[in-house]
């Protein structure tokens, strides 16, 4: 995930506490704050729910050791905390802004990264039947491509979400499964053992491809 939407979500972070200190006429100690400049930090980890969960639960840890630890620390004026909040917003600019073109590529060429020009090469194949892996159906759906599979789990039988990734991995009986769905076009990772097996396999050719994912076709597509 690029560094400049781990900034993004650190700065939301930053706003909503910005709004507490504003509206508050509670006095904050360092002790109260610790864990609140400690869940800022978790907005620069990518474990998809931490920023959120580091939001959320600041308010509550704040609030809970604001009642259990009395007048423990010494108070911090508003000034003091003000300056903070905007130093740790220029870090998170500087870094964000620092690493974007890095973060940019990165983002571009990872495995579940669908772009605009193979969204709209797979709209011109008119597939009713594709095949893309857990981690590419969420951008395939925001371009309103139907998926196979997506990482909302809950919503596919757990023989598919199996076969998906025994496909994916090769760990399974591929033909079978293959022959079993019917695939129209299969859409994989470069890097993963699917893609070598679709290679050398003369039942299917390669329609299109692009650094990270490539578009196979069946040779008796009809």
């Amino acid at each position: 995930m690029p560094a400049t939407i781990y900034s993004g979500f650190g700065l939301v972070f930053l706003a909503l506490f910005a709004v507490i200190i504003a509206f508050s006429n509670r006095k904050f100690t360092l002790v109260s704050i610790v864990p609140v400049i400690l869940s800022g930090g978790l907005t620069l980890l990518y474990v998809r729910g931490t920023p959120y969960l580091g939001i959320a639960m600041s308010f509550f840890l704040t609030d809970s050791l604001a009642r259990y630890t009395g007048d423990i620390g010494r108070p911090v004026k508003k000034g003091i905390l003000w300056g903070v909040l905007l130093c740790i917003s220029g870090l998170l600019l500087l870094y964000g802004g620092v690493h974007f073109p890095e973060t940019r590529d990165t983002w571009e060429k990872a495995s579940w990264h669908v772009s605009d020009t193979m969204a709209n090469e797979i709209k011109s194949g008119h597939y009713k039947r594709l095949y893309n892996d857990y981690n590419t159906g969420g951008m395939l759906i925001y371009y309103g491509i139907p998926v196979f599979i997506d990482s909302r789990a809950d919503l596919y039988p757990e023989e598919v979400l199996r076969d998906g990734k025994e496909l994916s991995t090769l760990t399974g009986n591929p033909e079978e499964i293959l022959i079993r769905y019917d695939f129209d076009a299969i859409l994989v990772d470069t890097s993963s053992p699917l893609y070598d097996y679709l290679s050398i396999n003369s039942k299917y050719h390669l329609e299109y491809e692009e650094t990270n994912l490539a578009l196979f076709e069946p040779n008796n597509r009809m």
